[in-house]
């Protein structure tokens, strides 16, 4: 068995051969909740001190129901307190009723501050007959969400980051395979199951002070087990790695507390330590403890290692080895690819500057069936360069209608109108986003934006300048997170200049409460989605929606852009006379009668003017 010393050392040899594409991954985990820790919240810290209801009911979900109470918002109350909220406001607490359950009615009191939010409890009240089965109803969908995106998304991509650590020891590269793995094999709702049943008996563990703590460390390899053997199921996982953790369980609690120094640094630093560099550090150190009690488990004959067999995860394939599993590939290899048809001079600049085409024709089909072929070429060619991890030997074979990596290939031509059409598409998820936000975090639902469609021109516009003008950097992923994050941030600060000075200085959108700001137009938490976004568009959603969007002919892609083209004209044209303002879209002083009325008083309201 390797020291602490040792692993460090072999750990940070990795980590910095991969530092920056660690980075970006461990900020994606961040972002969607994969690692809760305080390193992410730097971004998202506001002077206020704001925070909300998602927090509270995590810390409910992780046993802490005290933490949960004490958790409070500077405006306006998420959760009960006996005392009085920062906004100085006194809660009052029904004599008898226990401190969870008034935490709970708070946090449905919070939830239902928008006319959105309280007409739906007004109905769920109508429907059960009873405010307390409403607010039951309510609670009960809250925690089905989170807990969805908990087992669906966060859970599942820790498995994901968890195989990154493990092939970053011996390969140099990760092809766009390495992130599909999962989708590839079919394989994400058995993950998530697995995950849940790990994450579900921490949870009832953690119940007990010293079983939570021996637990914690008994389970500490599943998500490692489930990274090199996807098809595992749930208790098969906790299974070995309970018996991997056998005779372990201190010393691994031992190398996890050698960190202490790195978390002191981080609350110096805010956070700052960890989301830089010591998260990414740790894992690469534990992809290298998994790796040394995976050899002694295995030569130790432990049960059930049999099942760990990926074996070119941990060593070089060899040639012979690599050509049966690639077989198909070589034929393809020696077959010639199709001879694109001729395009104009001007639609060849195109394609090769800016990565479109007028038209989805004949000349974009055969250059992404060509295209399919190079990268599968590519893939194999690497592999047998031992700097990539040679995906077709994997253990599992995939099923027979395998989702093909390369129908989702970004390095692909995009059409005028499929790219007017993910104009659209983004301009309308990017609503969705902000008006998400302002639900979850002020409680009420607020038409975002200067125009009064379901629209937010700024992300169709940031997601056109990262497809069009970042389309010779698509092959570098890191370069293209920070070139997203940095045109995109140019972007929004130049349009928060012009609305101001087009618009007699009304705002329609202020950071200045924000951490690490920048005259209010942009701040770090909105520079680093853009860069996650960013990713997230290029490699995956933009290739996802343009195959949806080829599929469509052209008659009816016209017809479509039309009638979407018209409406946002109009919409364009009525806004610069009468531009959406109001409360949540450029008044940020959120006050008024109807919202500081109990939750009982705004139904009654509410039900009033539908009588009247």
């Amino acid at each position: 068995m390797l020291s602490r010393k040792e692993l460090k050392k072999n750990a940070r040899k990795n980590l910095k051969e991969h530092y920056l594409f660690f980075l970006i991954v461990m900020l994606i985990a961040m972002f969607i909740g994969s690692i809760h820790n305080a390193a992410f919240n730097i971004v998202n810290f506001r002077i206020d001190n704001d925070s909300n209801v998602g927090i509270a009911l995590v810390k409910i979900a992780d046993g802490d129901v005290k933490g949960a109470i004490n958790t409070t918002t500077g405006n306006y109350i998420t959760i009960a307190e006996t005392g009085k909220s920062i906004a100085n406001r006194e809660v009052e607490v029904e004599e008898g009723v226990s401190q969870l359950k008034d935490t709970v009615w708070k946090m449905v009191d919070y939830m239902s501050k928008s006319y959105f939010a309280t007409t739906l409890f007004s109905g769920l009240v109508s429907m059960t007959g009873s405010p307390e089965k409403a607010k039951i109803a309510l609670v009960i969908v809250a925690f089905i969400l989170m807990f969805f995106k908990i087992m669906l998304l966060s859970n599942v991509f820790k498995v994901v980051y968890h195989r990154f650590f493990l092939q970053g020891r011996l390969y140099k590269y990760f092809p766009g395979s390495a992130l599909m793995h999962l989708i590839g094999l079919r394989h994400w709702g058995k993950v998530s199951l697995a995950m849940m049943r790990a994450y579900l008996f921490k949870l009832l563990w953690s119940l007990t002070i010293v079983g939570g703590v021996i637990k914690r460390y008994e389970y500490f390899m599943v998500p490692f087990i489930l990274a090199e053997r996807s098809d595992i199921s749930g208790k098969d996982a906790i299974k070995m790695s309970q018996n991997m953790m056998n005779g372990h369980k201190w010393e691994c609690f031992v190398l996890d507390i050698s960190f202490i120094g790195w978390g002191l640094l981080n609350i110096v630093t805010f956070g700052l330590v960890s989301m830089l560099f010591s998260e990414s550090y740790r894992m690469t150190v534990f992809a290298e403890y998994y790796v040394e009690l995976r050899k002694i488990a295995k030569e130790s004959g432990v049960d059930m290692m049999e099942r760990l067999d990926d074996k070119y995860l941990y060593e070089y394939a060899s040639k012979e080895a690599i050509d049966e599993a690639y077989a198909d590939v070589v034929i393809a290899a020696g077959n010639q690819e199709e001879e694109l048809p001729q395009i104009s001079k001007f639609e060849n600049f195109l394609a090769k500057f800016f990565g479109m085409v007028p038209l989805y024709n004949d000349y974009e089909k055969v250059y992404r069936k060509n295209l399919a072929r190079k990268l599968s070429i590519l893939n194999y060619e690497k592999a047998l360069e031992g700097v990539i991890y040679p995906e077709k030997t994997y253990p599992v074979k995939p099923p027979v209608k395998k989702i093909h990596l390369e129908n989702v290939y970004f390095m692909r031509h995009y059409s005028l109108p499929s790219l007017l059409l993910m104009f659209f598409s983004f301009s309308f998820i990017g609503w969705i986003w902000e008006v998400g936000i302002h639900i979850i975090e002020d409680a009420r639902f607020v038409n975002r934006g200067v125009l009064h469609g379901p629209w937010l021109p700024i992300y169709g516009s940031g997601a056109m300048i990262i497809l069009l003008l970042l389309n010779r950097f698509r092959n570098k992923p890191v370069a293209e997170f920070f070139l997203a994050m940095t045109l995109c941030g140019g972007v929004e600060y130049f349009t928060s200049w012009l609305l101001e000075v087009t618009k007699d200085g009304t705002k329609w959108w202020d950071y200045s409460d924000y951490f690490l700001n920048l005259n209010g137009r942009i701040c770090a938490e909105g520079l680093l989605i853009f860069g996650v976004a960013g990713v997230a568009g290029v490699y995956f959603l933009a290739p996802v929606l343009d195959n949806i969007f080829s599929k469509i002919s052209t008659k009816k892609a016209v017809i479509i852009l039309v009638i979407l083209i018209a409406i946002f004209v109009v919409d364009n044209i009525y806004s610069s006379g009468n531009p959406n303002v109001g409360k949540g879209i450029t008044d940020y002083a959120f006050s008024g009668t109807f919202a500081d009325l109990p939750c009982s008083e705004r139904i009654l309201y509410l039900r009033n003017i539908k009588m009247g």
